[in-house]
C-alpha cells in the first residue's frame, strides 16, 4: 500500500461482485480511526472494503474516499466526519449494480455522497448527515428495475425527514424510492429516471426528464430546467400538489394507477394534456387522471394514437371530489377525446380548433361549454347526467347525439355564438342571451333563433323540472 498527497490505492484481486452493504450502526468506543487527509484521494478497490467497515472515517476538506468496484458485502459501524467526498462507483457494464446500505452516523459530515452505478439503500436521515448542505448524487443505468431507497422509520418511530439535496440520473425503469412516512425536504435535481413512492417530496423538483410513480406524493413545486419537459406517471399513480412551472406536457399513461391532482391550477395554459403512449401492452394507448375536486387549466387535450375500442371508455378524466372544471384554453389542432368524463365535472373548450367526443357512457354532471371554440358531440356519445350545454364568446357547439339527459338539460346560446344540431334533442330550457324561450320545437328556420341555431335537427323545449344546458 502506497500513500501520496495525490492518491492512495488499495487493490485486491478478485471478480467483481454484485452486492455491497454498508450498514453502519453507532460507532464503537474502540473503533479504528481512518483519516483521508485534505486534498488526498484514497481508492479502495474490490474486496478491501472489509478493512474500512469497522472504522470511524474522517474525510478531510477537498479529499475523496472512493470505493471502486466494490465486491463484498460490508457493514459500516463507524462514524463519517469531515467535508470531503464519499464515493462509490462501478463500471456501467455491470449487469447487477452493487448495493450500499447506509445505516450509520454522518451527523458530523458536511461533504457529499456520490454513487455511480452503485445502488444506495439509506436507512435513516442520520446515515447521510441529515443536513441540507449534503447532496446525495445518484447516477446509474444498469440492472433491470434497480432502485435506490430512502428507508422510512420503524414502528413507534417518528416520521423521517431527509434534508439533503438529491441529484438523480437513472434509467427509465429504475430510480429512487421514497419510502412510507418519509419526506425529502431538500431540493431534487431530477435529470432522468423515476421517483417512486409512497413517500413525499416537499422540496423543489428541478426537472429535465423523468417519471413519478408508485403513489409518490409530489407536494413541492416542479420546475422545468430544460425544453419540452413532461410530467408523466408511466402507468402508475402519483399525487401532485406542488404547482408546476415551465412544463410543456402532462402525459397520462394507462387507466390504472390514475394520477391525483390535489390543488387547483397546478399547470399553466401552455401545458398540453396528452393521453396514452405508443407502448405495447394493454391500456398503454390511453390514460386517465383524477381531479379530486380541483379545477385545472391546460392548453389542449389529445391522444398520442387512437386507442383500441375496449380501452376508450377506460381513459379520460374522472373526479372523486367536489365539482371541478377543466378548461382547455387553446385547443389546436382539432382532436377527438377518446375517453370518458366522469363525476362532478364541467368542461370548457376554447378555440380555435375542434374537440370531439365520440365515447358513450360519460357520467359527468356539469356543463359542456364551447367558448370561442368548437365542440362536437358525436352521435354515439352519451351524457345521461349532463346539466348544461353552453355556447359562448363566438363558440360553436355541434350536437349529433340524442343521449344528452333529454328533457333535463338546459341549452344556452350567448352573444354571437351558435349551436349546430344534427339530431332531434329535448331540453328543459333553451336560453338565448340569458332569456328563456317559450315551450316549443325550434329549428334553424324558427325566427326566434334565426342565425343562432343551425343544422338539420331540432330542439324541443319541454319546460319540465330538470337541469341546465347553455349555449351562448
Amino acid at each position: 500500500m502506497r500513500t501520496t498527497d495525490a492518491i492512495l490505492k488499495v487493490r485486491v484481486a478478485g471478480r467483481y461482485a454484485a452486492f455491497l452493504a454498508l450498514a453502519a450502526v453507532p460507532s464503537m468506543a474502540n473503533a479504528e480511526q481512518k483519516t483521508v487527509e485534505p486534498n488526498q484521494t484514497v481508492v479502495v478497490e474490490s474486496g478491501d472494503v472489509a478493512s474500512w467497515v469497522d472504522a470511524d472515517i474522517h474525510i478531510g476538506d477537498g479529499a475523496t474516499l472512493c470505493f471502486n468496484e466494490p465486491a463484498a458485502a460490508a457493514t459500516f459501524t463507524g462514524k463519517i466526519t469531515g467535508a470531503g467526498k464519499f464515493v462509490a462507483k462501478a463500471a456501467s457494464e455491470n449487469v447487477l449494480p452493487n448495493v450500499f446500505t447506509m445505516n450509520g452516523d454522518a451527523s458530523g459530515f458536511t461533504g457529499g455522497f456520490f454513487y455511480t452505478n452503485v445502488i444506495p439503500r439509506i436507512k435513516s436521515p442520520l446515515a447521510v448527515g441529515d443536513v441540507a448542505s449534503i447532496t446525495i448524487y445518484l447516477k446509474y443505468n444498469t440492472g433491470e428495475g434497480a432502485k435506490s431507497y430512502l428507508w422510512g422509520p420503524g414502528a413507534g418511530e417518528a416520521d423521517y425527514v431527509y434534508l439533503n439535496d438529491i441529484d438523480l440520473t437513472t434509467g427509465s425503469n429504475k430510480g429512487l424510492v421514497v419510502s412510507s412516512r418519509t419526506t425529502i425536504a431538500g431540493n431534487v435535481t431530477f435529470r432522468t429516471g423515476a421517483m417512486h413512492g409512497p413517500g413525499t417530496v416537499t422540496g423543489e423538483i428541478l426537472m429535465s426528464s423523468g417519471y413519478f410513480m408508485d403513489d409518490l406524493h409530489v407536494y413541492g413545486p416542479v420546475t422545468a430546467t430544460a425544453q419540452n419537459v413532461t410530467v408523466c406517471n408511466l402507468g402508475s399513480r402519483f399525487y401532485l400538489k406542488g404547482k408546476t412551472s415551465g412544463i410543456s406536457t402532462c402525459q397520462l399513461i394507462k387507466y390504472s394507477g390514475v394520477p391525483v391532482l390535489e390543488a387547483d391550477d397546478l399547470f399553466d395554459e401552455n401545458v398540453a394534456l396528452k393521453f396514452g403512449a405508443n407502448f405495447t401492452g394493454s391500456g398503454q394507448k390511453t390514460g386517465k387522471m383524477d381531479l379530486a375536486g380541483h379545477s385545472q387549466r391546460f392548453m389542449k387535450a389529445y391522444w398520442t394514437t387512437i386507442p383500441p375500442d375496449e380501452d376508450k371508455p377506460l381513459g379520460g378524466i374522472t373526479n372523486s371530489g367536489g365539482h371541478a372544471t377543466v378548461t382547455l384554453a387553446r385547443q389546436n389542432p382539432a382532436a377527438w377525446f377518446y375517453g370518458r368524463l366522469d363525476g362532478h365535472i364541467s368542461l370548457c373548450v376554447a378555440g380555435p380548433s375542434m374537440l370531439g367526443f365520440p365515447v358513450a357512457g360519460n357520467t359527468m354532471d356539469g356543463a359542456i361549454i364551447a367558448s370561442n371554440g368548437v365542440v362536437n358531440i358525436a352521435s354515439e356519445a352519451t351524457f345521461p347526467k349532463l346539466r348544461r350545454l353552453e355556447s359562448r364568446d363566438g363558440g360553436n357547439l355541434q350536437i349529433r347525439s340524442t343521449g344528452l339527459n333529454p328533457g333535463r338539460v338546459d341549452l344556452e346560446i350567448d352573444g354571437t355564438s351558435t349551436v349546430t344540431v344534427e339530431a332531434n334533442i329535448c331540453v328543459r330550457q333553451l336560453l338565448l342571451n340569458g332569456k328563456a324561450l317559450p315551450v316549443n320545437t325550434y329549428t334553424k328556420n324558427s325566427p326566434l333563433v334565426s342565425g343562432r341555431l343551425l343544422g338539420s335537427g331540432s330542439v324541443q323545449v319541454l319546460g319540465i323540472p330538470g337541469f341546465v344546458m347553455t349555449v351562448r
